[in-house]
């Protein structure tokens, strides 16, 4: 889904909302992030593979986060990503 880096001296925890093109909105996926930290959140480990998907984190109010969203592919024998990112 995202790799949430916490770039400040404090950890928190981190909502997962991911939400399902054929079934909706799956369970929210709550995560601790350590203060200086990357963490890797995979989502097919969640919600399975196979479905388009979309997510939203939040974190608490006042702290701040770096988000990647990473997309890998084989389609047909060619392969290949993309990484998109947000504050």
């Amino acid at each position: 889904m995202a790799l949430p880096v916490e770039p400040g001296s404090v950890g928190y925890r981190c909502r997962g909302h991911l939400l399902h093109q054929e079934a909706g909105a799956l369970p929210v996926k709550t995560v601790s992030v350590l203060a200086g930290a990357r963490l890797t959140i995979k989502v097919n480990d969640h919600a399975g593979p196979g479905y388009q998907l979309s997510a939203k984190l939040r974190a608490p109010s006042g702290a701040s986060f770096v988000a990647e969203r990473p997309m890998y592919f084989d389609y047909y024998g060619i392969d290949g990503g993309s990484v998109g990112s947000g504050l």
